[in-house]
């Protein structure tokens, strides 16, 4: 069986057992980790405040990096340096976007305007290739939402022969202290 993205992903189509491992930890590390930053990029853009909106379209592309990864295969808890390695070699538009990231000290609306595109353009290019998306968490109803798709992904698992709990633990790879150093 293969399944396409159903976010609007013009991607090769994936697999069943790609969507229910590595998509999943995708789809779920999107959801809690690399959703909420574009939420302070747009903020910080809406309160003028640039060096901060370089610095959370940083933070953001960071995450994103690390959510591609998961689609990889790469989830397993890792230390600070592995972490920032992984992020600096990868070979993805994203992670070249970080790479040529201005600097957020003294920022202007210029480079911030520049940062805020990079994080967006990534950010369309992630959703594209997640194989569904999360329920959001925060708004009304979404907790439940999100519980009824995870045992339904569960179920589903089970059903085609993967066993025991799948680690879609979305700071898995994290030292939680230097999240976004």
């Amino acid at each position: 069986m293969t399944i396409t993205g159903t976010t609007g992903s013009n991607d090769a189509r994936k697999d069943l057992d790609w969507t229910l491992t590595h998509g999943a930890a995708m789809s779920w590390y999107y959801a809690h980790m690399v959703e909420p930053v574009m939420v302070d990029v747009d903020g910080a853009h809406a309160a003028a405040d640039w060096p901060l909106c370089v610095e959370a379209s940083s933070a953001f592309l960071q995450v994103a990096v690390l959510c591609e990864q998961r689609g990889e295969g790469f989830a397993h808890p890792v230390g600070e340096a592995e972490r920032q390695l992984r992020i600096a070699t990868h070979g993805s538009p994203t992670a070249d976007a970080l790479r040529t990231l201005p600097h957020a000290h003294g920022a202007d609306r210029d480079r911030a305007e520049r940062a805020r595109a990079a994080a967006h353009e990534a950010d369309s290019r992630l959703r594209g290739g997640l194989p569904f998306l999360i329920p959001d968490l925060r708004g009304p109803g979404g907790y439940m939402r999100a519980a009824r798709l995870s045992a339904s992904l569960l179920r589903l698992r089970q059903a085609h022969g993967f066993d025991g709990t799948p680690d879609w633990n979305p700071t898995a790879g994290h030292d939680a202290e230097h999240l976004f150093d």
